[in-house]
């Protein structure tokens, strides 16, 4: 009887121990999905912010332009570079260290230079000009990189004699500006973010089926 009551003793100590590390491991594990989820909706609204930042810009022939770079006042930035990019490639412009006076230049086949917060000026713009601007504002350890991008198309120049006043009046007329949409973007994130959290589900549900597993194996020893 003594040595009966020892084991059933033992037995329930063993499974409190058991039920107790099973409620930690459920705890961790619940903390993690929590911190998982506060990541994806912080990464959602980064996103959400980078993409209100692109812009489209037409501008006519001969006209100076400068792209504006936002983000580089709201935070803690080491670097600033412009690039021109397109599908497959990417071309350094200018680029200007946050401690440094002179900006440094990239072989560029163009006269450009740093404007008013880091834009991007450039002079008597081209159709050549034309496409896509990628402002790359580097942040210091622990910050968040920003990458807005501006859309610029110049428009060419009508040289009829007939329109030439026209032309010459829609050179003073302010530069366009228009918001791209952000549906879908924030939509592919939310799908993004939306995995993650079915993962990190079936990570626990195959952790406690592990733990159970091992406890059972343990009391039949």
């Amino acid at each position: 009887m003594v040595v009966a009551a020892k084991s059933n003793s033992l037995q329930c100590k063993s499974f409190q121990k058991s039920e107790a590390l099973k409620h930690r491991s459920t705890y961790i594990l619940k903390t993690l999905l929590q911190k998982n989820l506060i990541c994806t909706h912080c990464r959602l609204l980064l996103v959400y912010c980078a993409t209100q930042s692109h812009q489209v810009i037409q501008a006519g022939c001969d006209e100076d332009v400068s792209l504006n770079c936002p983000g580089v006042d709201s935070i803690d930035f080491l670097s600033v570079t412009w690039y021109k990019v397109s599908p497959s490639q990417k071309f350094g412009i200018i680029k200007k260290r946050k401690r440094d006076q002179a900006p440094l230049m990239y072989s560029y086949a163009r006269n450009v230079s740093f404007g008013e917060n880091y834009s991007l000026f450039l002079p008597r713009v081209k159709p050549q000009d034309s496409g896509t601007y990628l402002c790359e504002i580097g942040a210091n350890v622990g910050g968040q990189s920003q990458y807005p991008t501006v859309d610029l198309t110049v428009n060419v120049a009508d040289l009829s004699p007939t329109n030439a006043p026209t032309n010459v009046m829609n050179r003073t007329q302010p530069i366009q500006v228009q918001e791209l949409p952000i549906l879908w973007t924030t939509a592919g994130y939310a799908a993004v973010a939306l995995v993650k959290i079915v993962l990190s589900l079936i990570s626990i549900w195959v952790l406690r089926i592990s733990f159970s597993r091992k406890q059972q194996r343990r009391r039949c020893s």
